[in-house]
């Protein structure tokens, strides 16, 4: 996309998705490999909005669901709203739901969102540390570091 902004084109985005298909990884190995190649990447290598979105992603979607089971076991928390936890949750739910629906992956898993999120965001944060490292390693080949932006 950036090289055909770059050179004065247009472009369209449209969903193909009854058209064409991917396969991106194998198995769970491959896509997390994969995942802590490139989700840093995603961002530019971008450190401050990297941590932030993350942090953002993990509290929208793991949360309610933690702080409704603390208060279920017993454990006071000031100000907690358990209808705006299961509110919170129900509207998960529906956007996890509809994400399954729509990219045709079993409606159980809108579910697990809370394990699905947590695992995600480890990977996430593991992306940031390799690259940092300069120890992201593709296909059995240590990459390059990149240049990292701080800010």
């Amino acid at each position: 996309m950036r090289h055909i902004v770059a050179n004065g084109l247009r472009w369209r985005l449209v969903d193909a998705g009854q058209r064409i298909s991917c396969r991106m990884y194998q198995d769970f190995s491959q896509a997390y490999e994969g995942l802590s190649k490139n989700l840093f990447a995603v961002f530019d290598y971008h450190v401050l909005f990297f941590v932030l979105i993350w942090a953002w992603l993990g509290v929208v979607f793991l949360e309610p669901p933690l702080l409704l089971a603390l208060s279920l076991v017993g454990v006071p928390l000031a100000g907690f709203s358990p209808g705006l936890a299961l509110a919170a949750i129900a509207l998960a739910l529906l956007l996890w739901g509809l994400f399954c629906w729509r990219f045709g992956f079993p409606l159980y898993l809108a579910g697990l969102y809370p394990v699905i999120m947590t695992l995600v965001i480890f990977i996430a944060l593991r992306s940031l540390v390799l690259t940092l490292r300069g120890r992201t390693t593709w296909k059995g080949r240590t990459l390059s570091r990149p240049q990292i932006h701080w800010v």
